[in-house]
């Protein structure tokens, strides 16, 4: 007999406090689970070849961070313990170069301390310091395992919206499966062709683990494996009976708003690595570029975030664009004869030709088009009755917005997963750098987590390549969100827009002076807002000095005109 469903709408309110409630506990006690996980597989129990994906993948994430590797970090803190006889002088180093990393000075002292006394024993300073290191990274496996929860509920939840909005039929299986994991990793691999963006592999599925893999453990690994996978499947079961107890075929933009926002608050956001853009700041700059529902044409308009993070931007670039299609207007009106699905098909294809996104990050990805494609996800449904075969391929891409445009090779007949998505990866992106656009915003990378030792702009050949890129912009101490403001202005059109929330340094410290010199030589100033007095309230904990851009990408014969200044002060 089958169970009845919460309907989650908005006229059950307590149905989505519940639902949310659900959600973050889910969410949390995965979270707990993988972490352990994450411990047996690192430190070998299952194997040398699971332990090194897990550690590849990792460090794959950390660089993704902008953050060093656990080996690079233990190999300084050796250097430091070899170099020095002081304990006060290795720390005070030590807390400099791992500046980065953002952690408590007291684990760093207590770090140091341990190595010390090592070295007084005669002890193998290098092992003990890549061991210890690991106290160090502890924040941030919290945060990769928890990243990889929101993956694999999200996806879950993705799998349960569209069965009850009709957009793509329920998963059957011939034989019954022998665990919930299956179903999990069956549903990711499914609508990875549907779905790509949601659905491919990325850093944070390190606990899946290749049949190829798992075919050369010993018996005793394979042990040692089933038992975690148990316990995960365990944890898969609830997460599955929790979601599919609710429906969903009621859930709109406005009930999503709810459930997004109550799931994921700010302080949720900050925990999960980004530094969330506050909403006003977000509309602001959107209506000062000129991003308004109210225009025509703008269904025709292409809108980049060359650092999107949570996906604010795009978020509320996809809502104005909605309103903006709901509106009679002839950029999109329905044609004389022309069948509603037809007319959505059209309205979905202007949609996905209109929005665009970089992040480095892969779990940035998967949140943006989470969030993007709830959005859409009615539009979606009609289409999908009448062309099956539609999938959702959004310009949406994990890559560095500041690489130069790859080379896309063929692959090995004997490509894995990980490689073919690693491709199709390169030529969203290399489609995207042959793209100019009309407006480009965002709120791009800035300060500390750049700095140190073991900082990426501590990195000799990253500083060249940059300096070679950027030429001009890229020099002296400069912050790296000049590198977006400079490639920002060559993806515009002429006549295109650029709005984004920076630091205010470049206007007048020395390393802002190529990019003031390429603004100069190639953009008009149309707005400029000093936040200053403002940045422990927009960006809280860190310290920063805020200040919006709005530029336009000039056209030939078209001169600086006046440039409206706003300088926000305190009451």
């Amino acid at each position: 007999m089958s169970r009845s469903k919460l309907p989650i709408s908005k006229a059950r309110p307590p149905v989505i406090v519940r639902f949310t409630s659900d959600l973050r506990d889910l969410i949390e006690r995965l979270r707990s689970e993988l972490k352990s996980v994450f411990h047996d597989f690192r430190t070998g129990r299952c194997g040398k070849a699971v332990q090194k994906i897990t550690l590849k993948l990792f460090r794959r994430w950390l660089e993704i961070q902008l953050l060093p590797g656990v080996e690079d970090t233990a190999q300084f803190l050796t250097h430091l313990v070899r170099k020095y006889k002081d304990v006060a002088v290795a720390t005070n180093e030590a807390i400099r170069g791992l500046e980065p990393l953002r952690i408590e000075d007291e684990k760093v002292r207590q770090v140091i301390r341990d190595l010390f006394v090592v070295k007084r024993k005669g002890g193998a300073v290098k092992s003990k310091a890549y061991q210890f290191t690991w106290k160090i990274y502890d924040r941030y496996v919290g945060l990769f395992c928890i990243q990889s929860a929101h993956i694999i509920v999200g996806r879950l939840l993705m799998y349960y919206v569209g069965v009850d909005k009709g957009a793509w039929k329920p998963i059957t299986f011939k034989v019954p499966i022998r665990r919930h994991l299956d179903f999990y990793w069956t549903v990711r691999k499914q609508f990875s062709e549907l779905l790509p963006a949601i659905y491919h592999l990325n850093e944070l599925d390190w606990i899946y683990i290749p049949d190829t893999v798992r075919q050369a453990l010993s018996r005793q690994e394979v042990q040692v494996l089933n038992d975690i996978e148990d316990r995960l499947d365990r944890l898969i079961a609830n997460v599955i009976y929790i979601l599919s107890g609710y429906n969903y075929s009621n859930v709109d933009t406005d009930v999503w708003k709810m459930v997004y926002q109550r799931s994921l608050p700010k302080d949720e956001i900050r925990r999960l690595g980004f530094v969330p853009t506050p909403d006003e700041i977000v509309s602001l700059i959107l209506d000062l570029v000129g991003y308004k529902e109210d225009v025509e044409g703008l269904c025709e308009k292409t809108i980049l975030d060359p650092a999107y993070g949570s996906g604010t931007f795009l978020v509320e670039a996809l809502i104005r664009l909605l309103d903006h299609l709901k509106r009679d207007m002839p950029c999109h009106r329905r044609r004389p004869r022309e069948p509603g699905w037809a007319w959505k098909k059209r309205l979905l294809e202007k949609i996905l030709n209109s929005i665009y996104g970089i992040d480095i990050h892969p779990f940035a990805t998967f949140l943006t088009l989470l969030n993007l494609m709830f959005h859409i996800i009615d539009y979606y449904a009609h289409v999908r009755r009448h062309y099956p075969d539609f999938s959702l391929k959004f310009n949406i891409v994990t890559y560095d917005a500041l690489a130069e445009k790859p080379q896309i090779f063929r692959l090995k007949p004997t490509a894995n997963a990980r490689e073919k998505e690693a491709i199709e990866r390169m030529k969203i992106y290399a489609r995207i750098c042959d793209t100019q656009f009309d407006f480009v915003v965002g709120n791009p990378p800035w300060g500390t987590v750049l700095k140190g030792k073991l900082g990426p702009l501590g990195d000799d050949e990253l500083r060249r390549r940059y300096a070679e890129q950027f030429k001009g912009t890229a020099t002296g101490k400069y912050d790296i969100f000049v590198l977006f403001i400079h490639k920002g202005l060559d993806w515009l059109k002429p006549g295109g827009r650029l709005g984004m929330i920076t630091q205010i340094m470049y206007v007048d410290k020395n390393y802002g002076r190529g990019i003031r010199a390429k603004i100069r030589r190639d953009a008009n100033v149309l707005f400029f807002i000093d936040l200053q007095e403002f940045g422990d309230i927009i960006f809280p904990g860190f310290t920063n000095y805020p200040a919006i851009t709005i530029l336009e990408r000039r056209k030939k014969g078209i001169k600086q005109g006046k440039v409206r200044v706003v300088r926000v002060r305190r009451a």
